[in-house]
């Protein structure tokens, strides 16, 4: 009977278990296994660090990146974006928490905390299904410091059609976002609250720049704005160095 009730369990546990979305391993209950875990963790204990870009557009905001966009942080950042693994929100917003208390801290434990995701256009948040970063940032929100009040607001959306980032220069880059996002409301913005911009990585640096325009068009001291976001492309030689722009590549 022992032996029945022993290969019904195990029967379950194969039929229930989640693959990892970095590695595609059997893990229950998921999204990561064990190992990739343990390597995005490694890569989040040294903390968060600034994001510089090359040639950075004007207005890029002080920007802090909790991860490289290597390995298992990028697989993982994929997979919630293209492949509608929701479930990779959890990991992905812990990671999004470490560079927004890094980027926040300027603002003191008694300043409320805005974050402000970056928005995709809305046929690919229909395309995927979800909103990648407002998901992140919600779990952001939920795991940072309980003493200081902290708030999602998505206030941003896009003012015009952009062209698909992809293939793009970074100059390119930066002109296709130009004046591309603005504040839908009008009660904007709090006047006490520090306000974070989120997103899930930075390579150009074109679209938090465009964000940064808007919050100011609608009145937000600049002063008072940053950046955070999961990830973002590993230094090649010097800090002034960036890989080439992948397929995958949104910012």
């Amino acid at each position: 009977m022992a032996v029945w009730t022993a290969l019904a369990t195990a029967a379950r546990d194969l039929l229930l278990a989640e693959t990892c979305a970095c590695c595609s391993a059997a893990v229950a209950p998921g999204p990561v296994c064990p190992r990739c875990q343990a390597a995005i963790d490694a890569m989040a204990g040294t903390g968060a660090r600034g994001v510089h870009p090359l040639a950075p557009p004007q207005g890029f905001p002080r920007t802090l990146a909790a991860a490289d966009y290597v390995g298992p942080v990028r697989r993982l950042l994929l997979a919630h974006k293209e492949r509608a693994t929701t479930a990779a929100a959890r990991p992905l917003g812990r990671l999004l928490a470490i560079a927004v208390a890094a980027a926040a801290a300027p603002g003191g434990s008694s300043c409320p905390l805005v974050l402000v995701p970056i928005p995709s256009s809305p046929g690919v948040t229909r395309r995927r299904g979800h909103d990648p970063v407002r998901r992140m940032a919600l779990v952001a929100s939920r795991v940072l410091d309980p003493d200081r009040p902290v708030q999602v607001v998505p206030v941003l959306a896009q003012a015009r059609r952009v062209a698909d980032q992809s293939g793009l220069s970074l100059q390119q880059r930066q002109a296709n976002l130009r004046h591309g996002l603005t504040v839908t409301r009008r009660q904007w913005p709090p006047s006490d609250a520090w306000v974070v911009l989120v997103d899930d990585e930075c390579s150009s640096g074109a679209t938090l720049a465009a964000a940064v325009a808007a919050l100011r068009a609608a009145g937000t001291e600049p002063a008072r704005i940053t950046a955070a976001v999961v990830a973002a492309p590993v230094l090649l030689g010097s800090r002034d160095r960036w890989p080439v722009p992948g397929p995958d590549r949104t910012d």
